[in-house]
Formats: structure tokens, C-alpha cells, sequence
């Protein structure tokens, strides 16, 4: 299930197989029928997640799979020592909070972004703009928000209408 989410297969019909490998391969108390495992060797909670946020060579990513339902996670830990949070609605990014723990580069996969530009702000704790760089990835084209972070500190991301040289 989770090289399913990985590789963006479609996560309502990742659920329905994952529940159908539930019902009829687990046992009540969810252990495989081989007695020894249980979600962890079905991979259900890191399916779960890689259709919430994954990173993959620096780059992360919220909601690769996720198209239907409304949805929200909090602190799912992304390479680089990230926490990160965020939720869907009505099929659109609501805001992506990022805990970094070590104070690496952010690497985002822009939710927003359309021909226009980034159509994002990024946010530090004081609600201050944080200045980020316009990027791209090397396989899919998609638009990337790239930004440094300090160590202990959290990063609010959001869809903004406002062009980026007025602020």
C-alpha cells in the first residue's frame, strides 16, 4: 500500500483494498493470520501518511494521492527533520505548517501555484513574510516554494492573491 501512495495511485482505491486486506487477512485484533504482525507488516500507517505528505529526494509534498474527502493531519515527520501539518477542504489546500527541527532548506511542492506565479506566502511565527524562491521539480514540472529555516522554529504556508512585490 504505501509504494500505492508513493507512486500517486489513487487513494480511495488505496483505502478499499486496504480495508478489504483488513477484513479478510487480519484477525479481530488486527494481526496478520500469520500471528506475529500486525498494521505495521500490512504498511497501513505508512500508506496513511504517504497519502497525507512524503518527501522524496528534498522535496516534499501535501496530499499526493488525496483527491476526494476533506482531510487533516497534524506532525507527520518529512526527511529533514520537519514536522508537518496541514488539511484539505472541498478539494483545495487550506495551509501547510512546518516545524523544523534542524533548520534545513524547505523544498515544497507549491499546492497553489498556476501560470500566474506562486500564488503563496510563507509565514514565520510572528507572521512575518519569509522570503522563499520560486522553483520547480526535475520530473513532474510541478512549482516548488523553497525557503530556509532556523532550527526550533515553525513556518505557516498559505494561498495568498497578493503579489509577492508588494509586500
Amino acid at each position: 500500500f504505501t509504494q500505492g501512495a508513493r507512486v500517486n495511485y489513487d487513494a480511495d482505491k488505496l483505502i478499499s483494498a486496504m480495508k478489504s486486506h483488513i477484513l479478510n487477512k487480519m484477525k479481530a485484533n488486527y494481526y496478520v493470520k500469520d500471528n506475529n504482525h500486525g498494521w505495521e507488516k500490512a504498511g497501513v500507517v505508512e500508506a496513511l501518511n504517504s497519502m497525507m505528505t512524503f518527501s522524496d529526494n528534498g522535496i516534499m509534498k501535501v496530499f499526493p494521492t488525496w483527491k476526494s474527502s476533506d482531510v487533516k493531519f497534524s506532525d507527520i515527520r518529512n526527511k529533514g527533520a520537519f514536522l508537518v501539518s496541514s488539511e484539505m477542504k472541498d478539494a483545495e489546500v487550506q495551509y501547510i505548517n512546518i516545524k523544523s527541527e534542524k533548520g534545513t532548506q524547505v523544498k515544497m511542492v507549491n499546492p497553489w501555484a498556476d501560470e500566474n506565479g506562486a500564488n503563496a506566502i510563507v509565514l514565520d511565527e510572528q507572521n512575518r513574510v519569509v522570503a522563499f524562491e520560486e522553483g520547480t521539480t526535475v520530473n513532474s514540472k510541478e512549482a516548488t516554494l523553497v525557503f530556509d529555516t532556523k532550527a526550533g522554529k515553525s513556518y505557516h504556508l498559505v494561498k495568498s492573491n497578493v503579489d509577492r512585490k508588494d509586500l
